[in-house]
């Protein structure tokens, strides 16, 4: 078993984000750029 692991920003605003919004921090702009371009496609989908 893992014990409960949990990162928190040190600043307060960036604490008080969305999930969805902190996980877009942490794995960086190219990524990030990535990752929104999956989720418009699927959302595209989703849509149609």
């Amino acid at each position: 078993m893992q014990p409960k692991v949990h990162y928190r920003f040190a600043d307060p605003l960036l604490e008080k984000r969305s999930a969805g919004r902190k996980i877009m921090i942490r794995i960086g702009p190219e990524h990030a750029a990535q990752m929104k371009k999956a989720l418009r496609a699927l959302r595209a989908e989703l849509v149609r």
